[in-house]
C-alpha cells in the first residue's frame, strides 16, 4: 500500500469516528430533551391535565423510547376514559419492562383486569379482499383483517365499501369479555344503463357471369448469377529490429515502505487508551440514566416505602450518571485531537525521507496478558 494510500484510510477513518462521535452527541441531546418533555409530562398529570400530560410522554417516547414512559401514557389514556390504548401500553409496558417491583406489578395488573371488562373484540370475515371497513367513523381497517379488533363494550356502527360494489353497513352490540362477529359478502354495483346501437347489414347476392378464355402459360427459366469473391488475407508484419519496441517499464520508486515515528506512535496510543475509556463510559453512564428514569417512575407508586428507596436510588444514579457522562465527554475530545495529531503526524512521516538507519517495524505483538502492536528497528 502506498504513503497516500495509507494516509487516506487513516483520514477515512477518523471521518467515520467523528460522525460516530456526532451521532452519539445527537442522541445524548435527545435524552436530554426526554427527559424534560418526561418532567413536564409529570407536571400536567399531577394538574389533572392527561392530554397535555399524554402529549408530554409521548414526546417524550419519541426522542428516548423506554419501557417507564409507556407506563404514564398507559394512565393517561386511562384518565382520559380510552381503555383500549390504555390496555395496550399497560401490556406492553409488562412484554418491555426489566422485572418491575412486585407491588408495582400488582397495581398494573390489577388496571388490566378492570380494563379487560370493558373492552370486546370484533371478527371480520369480509370478502373480497381489499375492502375498506371502517369502525365508527373513525378506525379504518383494510380485508383481509386476520386479528380480532379491541373495541369498548356497547354499540358499535361498521361499514365496508369498495369500488365496484355496494356500500354494506351494520350495528353490533360488543359486551365486555366477549366476541362479536361481522361477516359480509359484498355484492356488486348495479350496471350503468348504456344504449347500444346495433348496426343492420344487408347483403345483396348478385348474379355474375363469368366466362373463361383460353389461358397461356410463359415459363421463365431461372437465371444463376455466380458471383466470385475474392478473400485477401493480410499476414502479420514481423519487426526484428528490437530497437522498434517500446523500452521495459521499470519500477523506480525504490521500494518504499511506511515510516512511523514515536511521536505519531505516541499520539496513536493515547488516541486509542481515550477511545476505550469513552465506549466504556459512555454505556455506563446510559445504563445509569436508564435507572435514573426508572426510579423517576418508581418514586410515584402508592407504596411509601418502595417510592423512598427509588427516590434516593434515583439521586445516587443521577450523580453517577454526570460523573460517568463528563468523563465519557473528555475521552470524546481527546479521542478527535488525538485521531487529528495521529492522522498529522503520519503524513508528516511519509513526506520525510527515511534514513537507511532509521528504518521502523510496526509488528502485532500477543502476550499472555493482552495484545498490541510494537515498533521494532534501529535508531
Amino acid at each position: 500500500m502506498s504513503r497516500f494510500a495509507c494516509g487516506l484510510v487513516l483520514a477515512s477513518a477518523l471521518v467515520a469516528f467523528q460522525l460516530n462521535v456526532s451521532s452519539f452527541a445527537l442522541a445524548q441531546d435527545d435524552t436530554t430533551r426526554a427527559r424534560e418533555e418526561f418532567q413536564h409530562g409529570v407536571e400536567f398529570f399531577q394538574n389533572s391535565d392527561y392530554q397535555r400530560a399524554l402529549d408530554a410522554f409521548q414526546e417524550a417516547y419519541r426522542l428516548a423510547p423506554h419501557a417507564s414512559v409507556r407506563l404514564n401514557i398507559a394512565n393517561c389514556y386511562q384518565q382520559l376514559n380510552r381503555p383500549v390504548e390504555a390496555l395496550f401500553h399497560f401490556e406492553r409496558y409488562l412484554a418491555e419492562a426489566d422485572h418491575p417491583a412486585a407491588a408495582q406489578r400488582r397495581e398494573i395488573e390489577a388496571s388490566i383486569r378492570e380494563l379487560r371488562a370493558r373492552i370486546g373484540t370484533i371478527t371480520f370475515q369480509v370478502t373480497p379482499d381489499g375492502a375498506t371497513i371502517t369502525i365508527d367513523s373513525t378506525d379504518q381497517r383494510r380485508a383481509p383483517v386476520t386479528e380480532a379488533v379491541r373495541v369498548t363494550h356497547g354499540q358499535h356502527t361498521i361499514e365496508i365499501r369498495l369500488d365496484g360494489y355496494r356500500t354494506e353497513t351494520q350495528t353490533v352490540d360488543v359486551t365486555g369479555g366477549g366476541d362479536a362477529r361481522v361477516a359480509v359478502r359484498l355484492a356488486r354495483a348495479e350496471a350503468v344503463a348504456t344504449t347500444t346501437t346495433t348496426a343492420t347489414t344487408t347483403t345483396t347476392a348478385t348474379a355474375t357471369t363469368t366466362t373463361t378464355e383460353p389461358t397461356t402459360t410463359t415459363t421463365t427459366e431461372p437465371t444463376t448469377t455466380t458471383t466470385e469473391t475474392t478473400t485477401t488475407t493480410t499476414e502479420p508484419t514481423t519487426t526484428d529490429d528490437a530497437s522498434e519496441l517500446p523500452p521495459p517499464t521499470s519500477d523506480s520508486s525504490g521500494g518504499g515502505g511506511i515510516r512511523i515515528t514515536w511521536p505519531t506512535i505516541l499520539a496513536a496510543s493515547v488516541t486509542g487508551a481515550a477511545l476505550i475509556v469513552g465506549l466504556i463510559t459512555g454505556p455506563l453512564a446510559l445504563q445509569a440514566n436508564d435507572r435514573f428514569n426508572q426510579d423517576v417512575i418508581d418514586s410515584h407508586s402508592t407504596d411509601a416505602a418502595f417510592a423512598a428507596d427509588a427516590r434516593a436510588d434515583g439521586e445516587s444514579q443521577a450523580s453517577t450518571a454526570r460523573t460517568l457522562a463528563a468523563v465519557t465527554d473528555v475521552m470524546i475530545v481527546t479521542t478527535i485531537l488525538g485521531a487529528a495529531a495521529t492522522v498529522t503526524l503520519f503524513i508528516l512521516d511519509q513526506t520525510n525521507a527515511p534514513a537507511a538507519d532509521e528504518q521502523v517495524a510496526v509488528v502485532p505483538v500477543i502476550t499472555p496478558y493482552g495484545g498490541g502492536v510494537a515498533a521494532l528497528g534501529r535508531f
